[in-house]
């Protein structure tokens, strides 16, 4: 008689995505100089395993004490064209939130009366997002950057999207400061 295989849980097919992504993403980094592509591969592995709709990765520019664009995976091309423009700064934002307090920050709707300030504001709302989490990349105490990814649905990411998120942070800190040894 043949043995029927174990059918996996909902959360055991998230944990398996997940460690499979997360290979995905180490070969990006090992195998590669592509700063760009590897982080390209990171934001889209945390938008496939957030549930998001889309997600962004932004370095730190400590010179001039702004966040500025480095990958996205949204396809609101206007919407990117905004994230392009501005820079956002510490504390503001999820993005800046999330470097000022060096933990991962969420906004479960926007659209609530002060619970999301930023030069960003209108052009999320033109392109739907109602939800957000960013969490900063860190090199030890130095801020390299931030990864965020964003709903059209409102409401709080699930413990385990931040722990996610959190994860691939940590290898978004790897390629930044990986790159920035580069250039000198």
């Amino acid at each position: 008689m043949a043995r029927k295989k174990p059918v996996p849980s909902r959360a055991g097919d998230r944990a398996e995505r997940a460690l499979i992504a997360l290979g995905e993403v180490g070969q990006a980094i090992g195998s590669t100089g592509d700063v760009d592509g590897s982080l390209k591969t990171i934001v889209e592995r945390a938008v496939e395993l957030t549930g998001a709709d889309s997600g962004t990765i932004y370095e730190f520019d400590g010179k001039a004490g702004v966040f500025v664009l480095r990958v996205t995976t949204n396809p609101d091309d206007e919407f990117v064209e905004i994230q392009r423009a501005v820079r956002l700064r510490r504390g503001e934002g999820a993005v800046g939130r999330a470097a000022r307090a060096r933990e991962p920050i969420q906004v479960a709707d926007i659209t609530v009366d002060h619970t999301y300030d930023s030069q960003l504001y209108g052009g999320l709302l033109h392109a739907g997002t109602r939800s957000l989490l960013a969490v900063p990349v860190l090199h030890g105490t130095q801020i390299l950057g931030a990864v965020a990814v964003s709903r059209r649905v409102a409401g709080k990411f699930p413990p385990e999207a931040v722990a996610i998120l959190k994860i691939l942070a940590s290898q978004s800190a790897l390629v930044l400061q990986t790159a920035r040894t580069a250039r000198g």
